[in-house]
């Protein structure tokens, strides 16, 4: 049974994300994207808390001796990321939505080399450089008369803004 609830989260979780960004593209014409943001972690926080009752009331020091760290990563995660990444679907597709926030591997490590001096292999030199082509692709909607005019889409820079914003959270994780 256990070997059965490992690979039930391992398929569930992946399928949960991806359907993300559909139904928040969906509920953003009812529901305000920020108050959207917020629901969504806070049922998310009472499915975990009983499971995590223990490890949060143990980790209580280390929530006070990095407070101001979790607060950064609740803003840039939780607020600028999830608010803000609603927010941009309003303006643009599902489909552009996750296409432009599947470059959050390749921002990381842009973001880690130009902060921490990380070391970028070959191959992840060539993978962020077809990412960012396809996003520069999706932004530009094909034609570098969009370039040229500034007649980008506003969610899809607002996305692009979220993925960077994710980013830092990422790296503030570690």
């Amino acid at each position: 049974m256990p070997n059965f609830l490992a690979w039930a989260v391992v398929l569930i979780t992946p399928l949960l994300f991806a359907t993300n960004v559909v139904f928040g593209r969906a509920a953003v014409a009812d529901v305000q994207p920020f108050t959207l943001a917020f629901l969504r972690w806070s049922i998310v926080a009472i499915i975990l808390y009983p499971f995590c009752r223990q490890a949060i009331a143990d980790g209580m020091e280390a929530v006070r001796e990095h407070g101001r760290l979790l607060i950064a990563m609740g803003f840039t995660g939780q607020f600028i990321c999830g608010g803000l990444f609603y927010f941009a679907l309003q303006f643009t597709t599902a489909a552009n939505g996750t296409l432009i926030y599947s470059a959050v591997p390749a921002v990381i490590i842009i973001v880690e080399r130009m902060s921490f001096g990380r070391a970028i292999a070959h191959r992840e030199i060539i993978g962020i450089g077809i990412a960012m082509l396809g996003i520069s692709a999706i932004i530009m909607r094909g034609s570098l008369d969009v370039l040229f005019s500034f007649a980008f889409n506003p969610g899809d820079l607002l996305v692009l803004v979220a993925v960077g914003s994710w980013s830092l959270y990422s790296i503030y994780l570690k």
